[in-house]
């Protein structure tokens, strides 16, 4: 496949001229359109059609990919640096060729090589991208971008930098996936292609990869103790807090004890040292506290309990959750040693029409939100919803809002996870048990406190190679990778690829389009014994976007899951 695509890129001819109406193009991140509609794209249409010119496989194998080199325009627009960033990413990222990126730059005393084989991204000094750019202005349009080949130059360009990553993006995306090569296979060298009524410019998604500087096993089953039962990891690294900023502080759920127990690494992951065990406090001998814990560091003021006080929220429940769950949390000012519960967030009855799976977040304006599962007002079990409530000191709560209520009974929403992202908007993820076998979905929003319509699911994620994850999921945003930043998002298992543990996917655009990457801790997909089972990241915004990852995988000893913490990078 790689070698038809490659066939194609490399031998492809194409003008397409972009939104010649007097509209101004919308431009994600920037100024808006005066209609603000979106049109369709058109199929190119055919100006040219001689038969006796060169074919594009003749041309491809007379040039091949390899003798390419990228060129942009002497610039420190971000579009810019991007779009060419962009096609080298594409093509070292599916195709194993490294091609180098340098600017249109000319020193005192040098010359350009006319002979050169480049790929020129952009309004560059070279002679073919200034007629390139003449004559797509010629047509009077406000926003356009052109594709051509001329001899031994690829030219993309467009009236600006934002269409001219418009149209890299259009390029990659319109005629060089799989599904089109045999639809474009037969074009010749010196046709001429046209689309327009482009009214929606999009920042250009990077392909990011992971560098996996670290591994460390957190603990799990030995061959003293092999009954350890270990799922639902959760982390955090201290930030705020002065006497332990740089604490990695790391739980999970552990069904063969009837606490948390709390461990520390100081020294940025390479050891964890048990500091505390936490348990239900106010009825110890009706509760026990074990299940679907989740670790926040609160980034703001709320209430009397001061930035940097350390969260833990819960499920507690009586021994079998036979009769009673409760959501709660503890909270820590003292970096995870000393833990006081506060009042309880919600109760319920037992497993079945309990509650589950909080989580945290809280907003600049010192509001408190916990997200978790509900399903307490429906009679039959399988009617699970998502639900939060709001807090202005953590100790008094809002009425319950739905978040995800789906009308349909046997549709389970589950596993609620919220993440800040780019443009200050918030993204929810979670699982629809009952729906492809627990696919998950997201939404975004303006306000962590309004989550529009809740009866309709948001977007279904998957990658654009088919692969679809599936159940537990976890989603944490980057500030690397882009003028977006990079989502990046874990499951438990996998649809459409080569194995069913699941890869992590990630997003450059905002969730709009995903890709996958191998996952830096591999499992053995098992349902009993919680390999996988809901992994969790955290990303520090201080040293330049650094993950710290855990994760589930197959034990050492016995038949449980050891706890694996990971030290990653995008690159």
């Amino acid at each position: 496949m790689k070698k038809i695509i490659v066939t194609l890129m490399i031998a492809f001819i194409l003008v397409i001229l972009v939104s010649c109406t007097s509209e101004t193009a919308s431009v994600t991140g920037f100024e808006t359109s005066k209609t603000g509609e979106t049109t369709s794209v058109p199929e190119p249409v055919s100006t040219s059609a001689d038969p006796s010119v060169t074919s594009s496989k003749d041309f491809a194998n007379s040039v091949p990919l390899e003798e390419y080199k990228i060129i942009r325009k002497d610039s420190q627009s971000q579009y810019s640096i991007n779009s060419a960033k962009y096609v080298k990413d594409y093509i070292s990222f599916y195709y194993g060729i490294d091609l180098k990126i340098s600017t249109d730059e000319i020193r005192r005393g040098e010359e350009v090589d006319e002979d050169a084989t480049e790929i020129l991204i952009g309004d560059t000094n070279r002679e073919e991208s200034v007629s390139a750019l003449e004559a797509l202005k010629a047509k009077n349009c406000e926003n356009a971008f052109i594709i051509k080949i001329t001899g031994n130059k690829m030219i993309i360009v467009g009236t600006d930098d934002k269409c001219t990553a418009l149209g890299v993006k259009y390029f990659i995306e319109n005629y060089l996936e799989k599904e089109l090569c045999d639809k474009y296979a037969p074009l010749k060298v010196k046709d001429e292609y046209i689309s327009e009524n482009f009214t929606e410019v999009t920042v250009l998604p990077n392909l990011v990869e992971f560098e996996h500087l670290s591994t460390t096993k957190v603990y799990g089953p030995s061959e003293s103790e092999p009954d350890y039962r270990l799922k639902y990891t959760t982390m955090v690294k201290l930030k705020y807090s002065e006497e332990h900023k740089g604490d990695i502080i790391v739980t999970c759920e552990d069904t063969s004890k009837n606490v948390y127990v709390i461990r520390r690494s100081t020294d940025n992951g390479k050891t964890f040292n048990v500091i505390s065990t936490v348990r239900e406090q106010f009825a110890p001998a009706l509760y026990v506290a074990n299940w679907c814990p989740s670790l926040y560091e609160l980034p703001y003021k709320v209430g009397d309990m001061e930035k940097g006080t350390l969260l833990l929220s819960a499920t507690t429940k009586d021994s079998n959750a036979a009769s009673v769950t409760r959501t709660t949390i503890w909270k820590s000012t003292d970096g995870g040693v000393n833990w006081t519960q506060l009042p309880i967030v919600d109760s319920g009855r037992g497993g079945g029409q309990g509650m589950y799976e909080p989580f945290l977040i809280a907003n600049e304006k010192g509001e408190l939100v916990c997200f978790y599962s509900d399903e307490t007002e429906v009679a039959n079990v399988h009617g699970q919803r998502l639900v939060y409530k709001v807090s202005k000191d953590g100790e008094t709560w809002s009425d319950k809002k739905y978040l995800i209520a789906p009308e349909d009974k046997t549709k389970r929403p589950g596993m609620p996870i919220v993440t800040p992202i780019a443009d200050g908007k918030y993204m929810l993820v979670y699982e629809m048990v009952g729906l492809n076998d627990g696919e998950l979905y997201f939404k975004i929003s303006d306000d962590l406190t309004e989550w529009g319509d809740y009866k309709k699911y948001g977007t279904p994620i998957a990658s654009k190679d088919g692969k679809k994850p599936h159940a537990t999921p976890y989603i944490a945003w980057s500030p690397e990778g882009g003028l977006n930043g990079t989502l990046i998002l874990s499951s438990w298992r996998m649809s459409g690829g080569d194995h069913t543990y699941s890869d992590i996917f990630l997003s450059t655009d905002l969730g709009k389009t995903w890709y996958t990457v191998d996952n830096p801790l591999p499992y053995e997909y098992n349902h009993d014994m919680g390999y996988g089972y809901s992994p969790c990241f955290y990303v520090d915004f201080d040293d330049n976007g650094i993950i710290y990852y855990t994760n589930n995988v197959n034990a050492e000893y016995g038949e449980w899951s050891d706890m694996m913490f990971a030290i990653l990078k995008i690159k």
